[in-house]
C-alpha cells in the first residue's frame, strides 16, 4: 500500500501546478510604485506573457504584460484591486510606443497621453488639474492650457517652442511641473 501511493506520487507531482504567493514591485512611467500580492498564472518574459492575479482574489488579474525577445512588446495592463484599469499602455520593442493612460480607482480617465520611441508626442491632458497641452519629441511644445474646472475659463496660458517657455508666467509652470 505504501508503495502504491509513493508511485502514485512520484507519476502525479510533476503534472501538479504549484502556484505561490509572490510579492512583486512594479514601477510605472509616470514615477508610481506599486506593490501586488500576486500568484502567476503564465510567465513567459522572454517571448510571451506575464499574467498574474490578485493573491486574495484570483479570478482578478492584477497585471498583464506582453514581451518579445526579452522586450516589452504589446499592451501592458495594470489593475486596481477592484478590477479597474490603474495604467494601460503600449510598448513597441522594449519603449513606450503608442497610448498611455492613467485611471482612478473608479475607472474614470485622469491623464492620457502618447509615446513616440519612448519620449512624450503629440497630445496631453490631465484631467485631474485639467491641463492640457502637446508634446514633440519628449519636449513640451506649442500651446499648453490650464482650465478652471467650473466654467472652462483659463486660469493661466504657456507657450512652448521644443521644451523651451517663450509665453507665461514661468513660475506658475514650475509650479505645475510643465
Amino acid at each position: 500500500m505504501k508503495r502504491i501511493f509513493i508511485l502514485t506520487l512520484l507519476i502525479v507531482l510533476p503534472f501538479l501546478e504549484l502556484r505561490c504567493q509572490e510579492m512583486v514591485s512594479r514601477i510605472l512611467p509616470n514615477g508610481d510604485s506599486v506593490n501586488y500580492s500576486v500568484i502567476f498564472k503564465d510567465c513567459d518574459s522572454i517571448n510571451g506573457n506575464v499574467i498574474a492575479v490578485f493573491y486574495n482574489d484570483t479570478n482578478k488579474l492584477a497585471f498583464k504584460e506582453v514581451y518579445y525577445r526579452g522586450k516589452p512588446n504589446g499592451l501592458f495592463l495594470y489593475y486596481f484591486p477592484n478590477g479597474q484599469y490603474l495604467q494601460t499602455m503600449v510598448y513597441g520593442y522594449g519603449q513606450l510606443h503608442g497610448d498611455y493612460t492613467i485611471y482612478c480607482d473608479t475607472g474614470t480617465v485622469i491623464k492620457k497621453g502618447q509615446y513616440k520611441n519612448g519620449l512624450k508626442h503629440g497630445y496631453w491632458i490631465d484631467l485631474q488639474i485639467n491641463l492640457t497641452g502637446r508634446y514633440q519629441k519628449g519636449k513640451r511644445h506649442k500651446t499648453w492650457k490650464l482650465q478652471d474646472s467650473n466654467d472652462k475659463s483659463f486660469i493661466n496660458k504657456w507657450q512652448y517652442f521644443k521644451g523651451e517657455l517663450r509665453k507665461g508666467d514661468a513660475k506658475k509652470a514650475a509650479l505645475l511641473n510643465l
